[in-house]
């Protein structure tokens, strides 16, 4: 009798567990609102291996919303300065169904110079780096009020994974805000279940 209902509860665990997966609430954070309990960003890395960048949360600068990310470097030798970034990653089982997605996001720059910032995208697949697009060929310098940049990808069937984000190579200051993710014409902007894309 002890083993029916011990069976009975694993099976129980086992179904919700499986549910929670299926339908576990994604949050993209696309306007960089959202913040752990430790103040990092929530769905977002950042790279900055040459630790030659400040990167941070700004509330005094925003295209929408209370905040934007900033990255700035006053280094003056570029190659100590190197480049940093900040990403978003979609990983989901049925991305290799899709055919196309769209990144457009806000861009603010302030005595960007000796480099540039842009917005990056790329599809990843089991070997590495399947392709990528970005609008460093823009080649955004100075002094710029908030712009939209948009790109486009093709998600081929070896794409696993999607990475998104912002750059910047230049010395001087960029802020990013607001980006907006659509695939194959559903936008990914609000909270959404893995099982919807």
């Amino acid at each position: 009798m002890k083993t029916k209902y011990l069976f009975l509860i694993l099976v129980f665990f086992a179904i919700s567990f499986s549910q929670n997966i299926s339908g576990q609430q994604v949050i993209r954070n696309l306007d960089f609102e959202d913040l752990d309990v430790v103040g990092r960003l929530v769905s977002w890395e950042i790279r900055n291996p040459n630790n030659s960048f400040q990167i941070q949360i700004d509330t005094t600068q925003s295209y929408s919303g209370n905040v934007s990310i900033l990255l700035e470097s006053n280094i003056l030798d570029s190659k100590r300065r190197g480049a940093a970034n900040a990403f978003s990653i979609i990983k989901s089982p049925n991305l290799n169904q899709r055919s196309s997605i769209k990144v457009t996001g806000y861009m603010k720059t302030e005595d960007l110079e000796d480099g540039t910032a842009f917005i990056g995208l790329q599809m990843n697949g089991a070997k590495g780096i399947v392709s990528e697009v970005n609008t460093a060929q823009k080649n955004i310098k100075g002094n710029t009020p908030w712009t939209e940049y948009s790109i486009e990808g093709i998600i081929t069937s070896d794409v696993e994974s999607v990475s998104f984000g912002a750059q910047i190579t230049g010395r001087g200051k960029v802020w990013f805000d607001d980006f907006h993710v659509v695939i194959d014409g559903v936008s990914l902007d609000r909270n959404i279940n893995l099982k919807e894309l």
